[in-house]
C-alpha cells in the first residue's frame, strides 16, 4: 500500500480525459522533518511536476543530491539542510530560512530567494546564476566560487560575506550592502558601488543601540581610544606592513573600545576587554586567549578557528559568530549569549556555560569534554550531532531541553 504522501504525488501525475490533473498541496511537513526521508525517496521514483513544501520544518534534513527543481519552500526552515549536488534550479524559496545550511555544488539556476534567511549559509561553487537573491540576509555566508551571473542582489546584506573566487557579473546590485566581504578587491567594490551597492556597519548601529544602557551604567564605560587601542587600529589599518606573523600586542588595555577592523591572525592573549565591542570585526585566528571581561560584544563576529583557551567572558553576546574549529578550552562563558552561533569542530573541554543561552547553535562535531550546564543552560534546537564527551546525565537534559541530533 502506497504511503499518504507517494498517493498525493502520484496523483499530481494522472490522466483525468487526456489532460493533466493540476498538482495537490503537500501538507506541511511536521516538526524535525518527520517523513522526509520516505518524500524524498518517493520523489526519485516518480519525479512529479509540482511539489508545495510551502512552511515545511526541514530543518537538518539530508537532501544531498536530490532533484528537488522547480519544488515550492517559500518559508520553510531549511536551517543547517544539506542540498549539496542538489538540483534547485528555478525552485522557489521566498522568505525561506537556509541558517547554515550546506548548499555547495547545488544548481540554484534561477532560483528564487528573496527575503531569505541565508546567514552563515555555505554556497561554494553554486551555480545562483540569474537567482533572485533580493533582499535576503547573507551575513558571514560563503560563496568562494560561487557563480552569481546575472543574479539580482538588491537590498541584500553581505556583510561578513566571504566571496572569495566568487563571478558577481551583476549590475543589480542596488542597496546591496557588501560590509567588511571577503574576497573581493578594492576595485570590484568600487564597481559595485557605482551601480548602487553600500558597504555600511547596519548591525553595529543596532546593536550599539542596545548595549548602550548596560555600558553607560559604569561611570568607567567611556569610549577608550588609549594608547593600546589606538595601536590596534592602526596595525589594523596597515596590515600591508605588518605581516601576520608580527602582528602582537598581548596584554593590551582595550576596555569600552569600538572596533570595527581586521584583527585576524593578531596576538591579544591576556588583553582586558570589558565593555568593548567587536561587532563587525573579522577574528580569524585571532589569539584570545586568557583575555578578561564582560558585557564584551561578539555579534555575528567571524572568527573561525580562533583561540579562547581559559578566557574570561561572562555574560558576552557570542550569538550567530562563526567560531567554527575554534579552541575554547577551559574559558569561562557563564550567562553568555550562543545563541545561533557556528561552532562545528570546536575544542571546548571544561568551557563554562551555566546560565548560557545555547539555542539554535551548532555544536556539530566538537569535543565537549568536561563542559559544565546547569538547569538554566539553554538547549532548545541546539545541534549537538557527532558530540564528544557529554556525561548521560548532560545528555538527559539536552534531550529534555529539545537540543536535536543527541548522542545516544
Amino acid at each position: 500500500m502506497k504511503s499518504a504522501f507517494s498517493r498525493i504525488i502520484f496523483a499530481s501525475l494522472c490522466l483525468l480525459n487526456g489532460k493533466q490533473i493540476t498538482s495537490f498541496p503537500l501538507p506541511a511537513l511536521s516538526k524535525q522533518g518527520k517523513d522526509v526521508g520516505l518524500l524524498m525517496e518517493e520523489l526519485g521514483k516518480l519525479k512529479p511536476v509540482f511539489i508545495y513544501m510551502a512552511d515545511a520544518d526541514l530543518r537538518h534534513v539530508d537532501l544531498k543530491g536530490k532533484d528537488l527543481g522547480g519544488i515550492w519552500f517559500n518559508k520553510a526552515d531549511l536551517s543547517y539542510a544539506d542540498v549539496r549536488y542538489a538540483n534547485l534550479k528555478r525552485a522557489h524559496a521566498q522568505e525561506a530560512i537556509w541558517l547554515s545550511a550546506k548548499c555547495q555544488n547545488a544548481n540554484m539556476i534561477g532560483i528564487v530567494l528573496s527575503q531569505a534567511v541565508l546567514d552563515k549559509a555555505h554556497f561554494d561553487f553554486a551555480n545562483l546564476t540569474d537567482a533572485d537573491l533580493t533582499g535576503v540576509s547573507a551575513r558571514n555566508a560563503y560563496f568562494n566560487n560561487a557563480d552569481l551571473t546575472g543574479a539580482i542582489l538588491e537590498g541584500a546584506d553581505f556583510t561578513n560575506a566571504d566571496l572569495k573566487g566568487a563571478k558577481l557579473k551583476t549590475h543589480m546590485v542596488r542597496g546591496a550592502n557588501f560590509f567588511r566581504v571577503r574576497g573581493i578587491s578594492p576595485e570590484k567594490l568600487a564597481e559595485l558601488k557605482e551601480f548602487g551597492a553600500i558597504a555600511e556597519d547596519k548591525e553595529a548601529i543596532s546593536t550599539q543601540g542596545k548595549t548602550a544602557a548596560p555600558v553607560q551604567e559604569n561611570n568607567d564605560a567611556k569610549d577608550n581610544e588609549g594608547d593600546d587601542v589606538a595601536k590596534l587600529k592602526k596595525l589594523s589599518q596597515n596590515r600591508a606592513e605588518h605581516p601576520a606573523e608580527l602582528i602582537q600586542l598581548p596584554g593590551a588595555d582595550l576596555r569600552n573600545a569600538q572596533f570595527n577592523n581586521n584583527l585576524s591572525h593578531f596576538n591579544l592573549a591576556g588583553s582586558r576587554i570589558s565593555a568593548s565591542n567587536f561587532t563587525g570585526s573579522d577574528l580569524h585566528k585571532t589569539d584570545m586567549s586568557q583575555v578578561k571581561g564582560d558585557r564584551t560584544q561578539f555579534y555575528g563576529v567571524y572568527m573561525k578557528g580562533a583561540n579562547f583557551k581559559q578566557a574570561i567572558l561572562p555574560g558576552a553576546d557570542m550569538s550567530r559568530v562563526e567560531l567554527s574549529f575554534g579552541d575554547l578550552t577551559d574559558a569561562d562563558l557563564k550567562a553568555a549569549n550562543l545563541s545561533e552561533a557556528h561552532m562545528e569542530d570546536a575544542i571546548l573541554r571544561g568551557v563554562r556555560l551555566e546560565d548560557a543561552n545555547l539555542a539554535g547553535a551548532d555544536f556539530e562535531g566538537s569535543d565537549m569534554e568536561g563542559i559544565h550546564f546547569n538547569e538554566k543552560t539553554r538547549l532548545g534546537g541546539t545541534n549537538l550531532n557527532r558530540v564528544k564527551g557529554l556525561t548521560e546525565e548532560q545528555k538527559r537534559y539536552a534531550r529534555e531541553q529539545g537540543a536535536t541530533n543527541v548522542p545516544a
